[in-house]
Formats: structure tokens, C-alpha cells, sequence
């Protein structure tokens, strides 16, 4: 694919190597930030598109987050799609490989857990590790995230920064605004914890807007489910550390019937719902 209509690409693979030897030194976890990601038109068409995708998402309301997905490829508008296809290109894949210096990077093709991310006002996801095997690839290993955000006159009064917190889970190290064309990439570990646990509070119609892309490499042998890990925050009361309980069983299991069962996340997103949404 073509990626000049979506990203500098020289200049995307300048920075990489520029970059490269600050990643993985980076606090709390190897990350990094980049402004004026994609083609500025590009984003800004794709956060108009995605004001018009509610009716193609599915909601995930339980204690631990209150979004609204979606991860269609053909339900979203022709901008987001350009976008996505590019950031799943090989050429783009090469060059995240030798930022992160994971050899043998692989796109998901099926978006699990990924694409259109929106966050309306009151919505909020709370701090996690995520899931570090596919459900469906079960060799398949998660490296990488890549969130780009589409949010214009995003202002901080909004709330909704992706906080990135310590390996013990106990402080937030960095926060990052969701604005237009910002772009955060980071490994996915067993303790890169991050999330945006505090409430939007945008005005209403206007919501947190992002496209979230995972990465993998292909393993040898079939791994076990390890599905996201929701951690109580210091703040967090006794009937909260329950719910959270309650959430990780139901992650498992939802995890494993969509592994032997194929469940879809329509269906997803309602059994998680009726388990866990009680306790919010």
C-alpha cells in the first residue's frame, strides 16, 4: 500500500531512528509520543467519520469501562479505513519493529479488541494490563499498541488522558491529552499498566475519539488465555476490589468462549454487561 496519502513516511523512518534507543528506556514502560502523526486532513476526516459510527459500535458497560467500540472494518467510514489498512501495511510494520526492536511484527486482521475506541462523556476505562493472547491466533503473542487519537480543541478540563502508571500499579507516571493526530506507541508487557480511569467530562456530542491497533508475533506453541487485568486503584473501596474480581472471571471466561466458541463481540459486550454491569 501506497502510505503517502496517510504518513510521511521518511520522515516517520527518521524518526524511528532517532528514537529507537529512547524506547525502551522510556518510564513507566517502552513508549512514545509523536504529534502531527498522519496527514492532518486524513485525521480530522476520521474524526467526523467516527461522530457518525454509534449505530455500528458495540457498548462495553461493566465496573471497569464504559465505551463503545467498534472493530468493522467495513462499518467504518473510507478515512478511518485508509488509516487503518496503512498502520497495518508492511512497510509501517518494518519500521515499528525496529522502533521497538520486536522482530517479526504481525497485523490483526480481525481488529480483536481494537479499531474505533469512543468515549462519551462519563465514560472512562479503568487502569489494566491487557490481554497478552489472541483469542482466536492461538499462537499468537500481543507486542504492541498503537492508539491515535482524533479529538479536535481537546481541552484538559475533559479529562479523559491516557494515564500510563508504575510495574506495581500503585502511581501514574504519565499522562497524555487525547488530542488531534497525537499518536502514543507502547509495548504491552506484563505490567504496562495504563487506562484513562477518570471520567470524560467533555460537553455533550463530544466524545473521546481513537483508533486502536494491536500487534503480534507468531509463537510456537498455542499460549494460554491471559485476558486484560483490571488493578484496583489506592482509591478503590472493598465493594470495588469485588466487582474487579468479578471482572476478571468474566474476562476469562468470555476470553475462552470466544476462543472455542467463536463468540462474536456484539455478544461480548452483552454477557459482559449482564455479569459484571450490576456492581457500577
Amino acid at each position: 500500500m501506497n502510505l503517502s496519502p496517510v504518513l510521511n513516511i521518511e520522515a516517520f523512518k527518521q524518526f524511528v531512528q532517532k528514537e529507537k534507543s529512547n524506547y525502551s528506556q522510556e518510564k513507566p514502560f517502552p513508549h512514545t509520543v509523536i504529534e502531527q502523526f498522519i496527514n492532518p486532513e486524513l485525521a480530522l476526516s476520521a474524526s467526523k467519520e467516527i461522530d457518525q459510527i454509534h449505530e455500528h459500535t458495540s457498548y462495553f458497560r461493566h465496573y471497569n469501562s464504559k465505551k463503545y467500540t467498534c472493530n468493522e472494518l467495513d462499518k467504518m467510514g473510507p478515512a478511518t479505513q485508509t488509516i487503518i489498512q496503512a498502520l497495518q501495511s508492511k512497510e509501517f510494520i518494518e519500521q515499528i519493529s525496529e522502533l521497538s526492536g520486536i522482530p517479526g511484527l504481525i497485523a490483526d486482521p480481525t481488529l480483536e479488541g481494537g479499531g474505533v475506541h469512543i468515549l462519551s462523556p462519563t465514560g472512562f476505562l479503568n487502569v489494566h494490563t491487557d490481554f497478552l493472547s489472541h483469542a482466536k491466533f492461538r499462537n499468537w503473542s500481543r507486542r504492541i499498541n498503537i492508539l491515535v487519537y482524533l479529538n479536535p480543541d481537546w481541552k484538559e478540563s475533559y479529562q479523559g488522558q491516557l494515564e500510563l502508571w508504575d510495574r506495581e500499579g500503585k502511581n501514574c507516571i504519565k499522562s497524555v491529552l487525547p488530542d488531534l493526530n497525537r499518536c502514543v506507541i507502547f509495548s504491552t508487557i506484563e505490567k504496562s499498566y495504563h487506562g484513562n480511569p477518570r471520567p470524560v467530562q467533555s460537553p455533550e456530542g463530544k466524545d473521546r475519539k481513537s483508533i486502536a491497533l494491536y500487534y503480534y508475533t507468531a509463537e510456537k506453541n498455542t499460549l494460554n488465555l491471559k485476558t486484560t487485568d483490571y488493578i484496583s486503584l489506592p482509591e478503590t473501596g472493598v465493594m470495588g476490589r469485588i466487582a474487579n474480581r468479578f471482572d476478571r472471571i468474566a474476562l476469562y471466561l468470555i476470553a475462552f468462549s470466544k476462543r472455542h466458541l467463536g463468540l462474536s463481540n456484539e455478544t461480548f459486550a452483552n454477557a459482559i454487561k449482564k455479569v459484571s454491569g450490576w456492581f457500577k
